[in-house]
């Protein structure tokens, strides 16, 4: 609402808070108006990896006259992060690099999930961790692929994405696009003697997973890999084939799918979500086939798909021990009385004693039971 007074901003806009001379709402009786009245109060927090650098408040005042029915004020905290100096960076500190997190340790629903590349060397314990997290292809500008980035789109956990663009081609481009070994618009990677050619667009260079939100990319054990079903020994590269008579592209991928499974660990009260494992598949579909006239260009579609599934977990159920059923006193229980029984008195209390310790065998069994 327009509070028709004039608002003023406070030593431009901060103040420390060890500064005494903060202002103070006042009442103007000639006026019959609150002065500095508090209009909004922001705290801007700076800090680095491990370290609150400072803190300051941003307030804005405004004079609030009779005719104001209401005011409203708005609270709020900015956090404004700063890189530490290589010289405060150790492993002790762990703030070596700088690196997001999505839960502390679970992932939260929602947060980007946690992306990283494997180095050349595979004998390394590191790895190169994304800042966005972990990506596939976008829609590009208008749906078109050949403006598409195959890291356009941040996979959120737990989060199901189906995302394509379309490439239009004449029947001659598709033939092209179907049989050239080195188009501009494929990527190709060598598996055993042959190569795997598919759509750029397609491609997914981020090979692991954070196990949790907290994964450090400086151990390599925190992280899952994405399985391919094109790292396994059967693996056998297809041929691509153009089929002249029905105008089609056989052995192409048209689709990524990339499959991630996922539960919950730790007590029942605090579950914390974590990542199991993950895998990705190349798809072909009958989809690239020319049916309009040759020199037409057709939208062809190629997609990729993240799909979510929660592995319910198994409680493991503690029971406590039975308790003990049969009890022993010591031999001198009654001491220091003494007692003078006859032998036959002593074989009915030994009766008496073996009776009782079978009844009470016998409620407790069927106690537990």
């Amino acid at each position: 609402m327009a509070l028709g007074a004039q608002e003023t901003r406070v030593r431009n806009g901060a103040i420390p808070l060890r500064n005494s001379n903060k202002p103070s709402s006042t009442w103007d009786e000639s006026s019959s108006s609150c002065t500095d009245a508090l209009k909004s109060l922001t705290y801007i927090v700076t800090h680095n990896q491990t370290t609150i650098l400072g803190v300051s408040v941003e307030a804005e005042t405004t004079d609030v006259g009779l005719e104001t029915n209401e005011l409203k004020q708005h609270f709020a905290i900015e956090f404004i992060h700063t890189e530490a100096k290589p010289s405060d960076r150790s492993h002790d500190k762990n703030n070596i690099i700088t690196r997001p997190r999505s839960g502390n340790p679970g992932y939260s629903s929602g947060k980007p999930t946690m992306g990283a590349i494997g180095p050349d060397d595979a004998t390394l314990s590191y790895l190169i961790a994304q800042r966005a997290g972990f990506t596939v292809m976008d829609t590009g500008a208008g749906g078109q692929c050949n403006s598409s980035s195959p890291t356009g789109s941040v996979v959120g956990f737990a989060k199901d994405i189906y995302v394509g663009c379309t490439h239009s081609m004449t029947s001659q481009e598709l033939r092209e696009f179907c049989t050239s070994d080195h188009h501009p618009m494929m990527s190709e990677r060598k598996i055993g003697d042959s190569f795997f050619v598919f759509p750029k667009w397609l491609e997914s260079k981020q090979d692991f997973l954070g196990i949790f939100g907290n994964a450090d990319p400086l151990d390599k054990q925190q992280w899952v890999k994405i399985e391919s079903s094109s790292d396994e020994p059967t693996f056998r590269v297809k041929s691509r084939r153009w089929l002249s008579v029905e105008n089609r592209c056989v052995g192409m991928p048209s689709k990524l799918r990339i499959d991630i499974l996922w539960t919950h660990v730790g007590n029942v009260m605090n579950p914390q979500a974590k990542i199991l494992s993950a895998k990705k598949t190349y798809d072909e579909s009958s989809s690239l086939q020319h049916v309009l006239p040759p020199n037409e260009k057709q939208p062809y579609a190629f997609t990729t798909t993240v799909s979510w599934t929660y592995l319910h977990p198994k409680s493991d159920i503690v029971k406590s021990p039975p308790p003990t059923l049969i009890f022993s006193v010591p031999h001198d229980v009654f001491y220091p009385f003494q007692s003078q029984l006859s032998s036959g008195t002593i074989r009915s209390l030994v009766k008496w004693r073996n009776f009782l310790r079978a009844v009470t065998v016998l409620f407790f069994t069927q106690l537990v039971a």
